[in-house]
C-alpha cells in the first residue's frame, strides 16, 4: 500500500502493524492460538495505558507538582499523561509515580515504546481526523467550474495538474482522485468556501 494514497496515513505504522491487523487476522483463521493469546495481552495493556494517561488531565502546575524536575512554560488548557510523556520527555517510571495504577506495567520496556510512539502520533492523527469528518461533511459541496486550481496556495503541482485535467464537480469526486491527497482536499474545501462567501 503506497501510505502517501492513504486518507489515514498516521494510522498505517509498522509499529503498530499487529494491533491494526491481528483481530482480522483472528476472524479470517490465520492467527493461532497462541498469538491471538499474546496479542489480548499485549492490546489490553496497551489499551489500559492510553486510557489512563488520556484521561489524567491536569493543569501545568498540578503536573510540575507531581514530577518535581518537570519544567513546562505555563499553559492555559489541561495536558493529559500522554501529553506529558512525549512533549515532555518523562520517564514511564515517573509517570506510574504520579498514577499508581500504571505500576504494574512499568519494566516493559515494548509497552512502555509503543505508548511513547503512540503519545507522539496521537495530537497529529487526532487533527487530521477532525479535518477528515470536515472533508466528510462538506463531500457534496459543488466545485465552481471556472475554479483556478493555480490560485489556491499550498495546493502541489501533481494536485493542481490531476483537478485540471479531471474538473471534478464536487468535493467528493476530487477527492476520489488518483494523486489528490486529503491535504489538498481540505485546501480545495476552504478555496471554496472563501470563494462562495465572496
Amino acid at each position: 500500500m503506497f501510505t502517501s494514497r492513504a486518507e489515514f496515513r498516521l494510522h498505517l505504522r509498522p509499529d503498530n502493524a499487529d494491533l491494526r491487523l491481528t483481530e482480522m487476522g483472528r476472524r479470517m483463521g490465520v492467527v493461532g492460538d497462541k498469538r491471538w493469546n499474546e496479542f489480548t495481552t499485549v492490546k489490553k495493556a496497551f489499551d489500559n495505558c492510553c486510557q489512563v494517561m488520556g484521561d489524567d488531565k491536569r493543569s501545568v502546575a498540578k503536573w510540575m507538582r507531581a514530577i518535581p524536575s518537570l519544567k513546562i512554560a505555563d499553559k492555559p488548557h489541561l495536558l493529559s499523561g500522554l501529553d506529558i510523556l512525549y512533549r515532555h520527555n518523562v520517564s514511564f517510571d515517573d509517570m506510574a509515580k504520579v498514577n499508581p495504577s500504571l505500576s504494574p506495567y512499568v519494566g516493559d520496556s515494548n509497552l512502555e515504546e509503543r505508548i511513547r510512539v503512540h503519545s507522539m502520533y496521537s495530537v497529529v492523527a487526532e487533527r487530521m481526523k477532525l479535518k477528515m469528518e470536515e472533508v466528510r461533511r462538506e463531500a457534496a459541496t459543488p466545485i465552481p467550474e471556472s475554479i483556478d486550481y493555480s490560485s489556491i496556495s499550498g495546493l502541489s503541482m501533481e494536485a493542481m495538474e490531476k483537478l485540471e485535467r479531471h474538473k471534478p464537480l464536487s468535493l467528493a469526486a476530487a477527492s476520489r482522485i488518483q494523486g489528490v491527497t486529503p491535504d489538498a482536499i481540505l485546501l480545495l474545501l476552504r478555496h471554496v468556501k472563501c470563494e462562495l462567501r465572496m
